[in-house]
């Protein structure tokens, strides 16, 4: 008589004491058939219609595993076929304070855009003067304290360190020569400022304020780092050094295809569209940005490299 087919197994002790021993199981002994578990309904699948509270209601709902197949049914039915992707809050019942429903409808619908897109377009219209208002504001507001700011580092003369000021014992305050010119440029704005440049009556040299003291970058080697060369009728470009030229400077190497003539193009739309009256040539505008990307990344590669001259913690911030 033949054996009963058998099933050879591996046991969980075999891993751990490294043996592979083998256990026969004979068929027989195997279940022949397995009863399917009875499925619930779709409405299982969807718990979070009746998992959360119902509007303004305090008290707390009942929670879908409490529920008999009867009340999830209703779930179901009060769900009036909504898809499972539909927005939380758009299918749940609204209950006012008193527990009662909204009389207005059972049901929130939520605004899309053409519903809202031509009331939004009506406001813009109407706050146009309000934020012309906000960038002109903003406009004075910059103008106003780079303007300052040239007019207290135009005080001291770099040469001998001589303080025009009242109760000098030389003199109150430095001849000034003339007003210079100068066209600052930013993200946003670009605008006229003066320049004072003036005669030291200690040392009798002329002298101007740097535009790093402003925290500005020349868009030219000569005119517009040393003012006191530049030209009366000439306009030099100053162009501001952390929010403009360290930004882009930095995105001209992440984003490889970032150009200089495209910067350009778009920082000239932007200060047409903020009103600035200023005007500069174009093909100006774009070399004095270039050049001045290009010398803030050799400065920027001249304070990584000091670090191994000795210099620890500053500028590098390790």
């Amino acid at each position: 008589m033949e054996e009963a087919p058998t099933l050879e197994t591996l046991r969980l002790s075999d891993y751990s004491n490294h043996l592979l021993s083998k256990s026969n199981i004979h068929f027989a002994e195997l279940p022949q058939t397995v009863k399917p578990k009875p499925r619930r309904t779709s409405t299982v699948a969807r718990p979070t219609r009746s998992a959360f509270r119902q509007g303004n209601n305090r008290e707390e709902g009942p929670r879908v595993e409490d529920l008999s197949e009867e009340g999830l049914q209703q779930v179901d039915e009060c769900s009036d076929g909504a898809p499972d992707n539909q927005l939380l809050g758009t299918s749940i019942n609204v209950h006012n304070d008193k527990g009662g429903k909204n009389p207005e409808g059972s049901k929130l619908r939520p605004d899309t855009w053409d519903n809202v897109r031509d009331a939004m377009f009506s406001k813009f219209v109407s706050t146009s003067s309000v934020r012309a208002a906000i960038v002109k504001g903003r406009r004075d507001t910059l103008y106003t304290e780079i303007q300052e700011n040239i007019i207290k580092h135009s005080k001291q003369c770099p040469t001998c360190g001589f303080v025009g000021k009242e109760g000098n014992s030389l003199l109150k305050t430095a001849k000034t020569l003339r007003q210079q010119q100068v066209l600052w440029i930013g993200v946003s704005y670009r605008f006229i400022v003066t320049v004072p440049v003036r005669v030291c009556p200690a040392c009798d040299s002329p002298y101007s304020c740097c535009p790093l003291d402003v925290g500005s970058l020349p868009g030219s080697p000569e005119e517009a780092w040393n003012i006191v060369r530049c030209k009366e009728d000439h306009i030099p470009i100053w162009f501001d050094l952390n929010d403009l030229v360290r930004f882009f400077e930095a995105g001209t190497n992440i984003v490889r295809r970032l150009s200089v003539v495209k910067i350009a193009e778009w920082l000239d739309r932007a200060h047409v569209e903020n009103g600035c009256p200023s005007t500069v040539p174009f093909d100006k505008f774009r070399k004095c940005l270039g050049v001045a990307l290009r010398e803030l990344g050799y400065m920027l590669c001249r304070m990584s490299a000091l670090e191994e001259l000795g210099v620890e913690l500053w500028p590098t911030g390790k």
